[in-house]
């Protein structure tokens, strides 16, 4: 009986040494890919912002014990990873970052169930590039700057004024957002307005071109307020309402043919055309 002739090591183990050579060095370039830092992502920058936010020592408290958190971030980056993967794209970004701040905000206070932080004035995230840092470096500033990083000190420009108390906004924006929700440029936290919920999240936008400013029912997405917004008595028309110095504003009434400044949970406001 003959037997099959065995075929020789030598003739196919360099074949199976050589591919397992191979495999060794694409795992090892695999790894090296894994353990090199790369480029700092968005959503690692929005971790960061959200850290910063609530961090102890970026935190103020007011003479009601309410914490006050910082409105007002810069973020630094690598030059080439800034100009690579966010100059393109920058505003956007930092409108995402941003709209995590407030989300962030909100669910801190949800947790806690009560109003323990607020921001100290109108949330800005800016962006700019570092020329000493490195593509997996982040340098992250902030502070609680109650102007929100406008137009400077001195600047002369169109505000409103909230009745009775004399609070000032001014309309430093192409538009600025009124209404009950956080997220608007002028963030109306008084607790009647708060409790009634007469006023909507976002109520009414101004929109300003040079020095001429049109008062727009509801937000700039198009949704009206639920109970209406009115200058000098009248409601306010779809078209929107050419702002004159003294308009009284009133956001929200129950009776849209008589809105009246002293009903709980409505706010009235009054322009100024000048405001230094």
């Amino acid at each position: 009986m003959s037997e099959t002739p065995k075929r020789r090591p030598e003739r196919w183990l360099p074949d199976v040494l050589g591919e397992l050579d191979r495999w060794a060095d694409r795992l090892e370039a695999g790894l090296q890919k894994l353990r090199r830092p790369g480029p700092i992502l968005p959503a690692d920058v929005s971790r960061r912002l959200q850290a910063a936010m609530l961090a102890p020592e970026n935190i103020l408290e007011d003479a009601r014990y309410q914490k006050i958190v910082p409105n007002d971030y810069l973020v630094e980056l690598n030059e080439a990873n800034y100009s690579r993967h966010y100059q393109p794209v920058e505003s956007m970004i930092t409108s995402q970052w941003r709209d995590k701040l407030l989300e962030g905000l909100n669910i801190a206070n949800s947790r806690l169930g009560r109003r323990e932080y607020r921001f100290g004035g109108r949330v800005q995230v800016r962006l700019q590039p570092a020329p000493d840092l490195g593509e997996d470096e982040i340098r992250l500033h902030c502070q609680i700057n109650p102007q929100g990083g406008g137009a400077m000190p001195g600047t002369m420009t169109g505000c409103v004024e909230l009745l009775p108390q004399g609070r000032r906004w001014p309309l430093r924006e192409e538009i600025t957002v009124i209404g009950r929700d956080e997220a608007c440029h002028i963030y109306l936290d008084l607790p009647s307005v708060q409790q009634k919920r007469l006023i909507s999240g976002k109520h009414a936008h101004v929109r300003r071109s040079g020095d001429r400013f049109r008062l727009h029912d509801g937000s700039p997405e198009g949704k009206a307020s639920v109970n209406g917004t009115f200058v000098n008595g009248r409601r306010v028309p779809p078209g929107g309402y050419e702002l004159h110095e003294g308009d009284v504003i009133i956001l929200a009434s129950l009776d849209p043919s008589q809105p009246r400044l002293d009903t709980p949970g409505v706010a009235a406001l009054v322009f100024r055309k000048e405001c230094s």
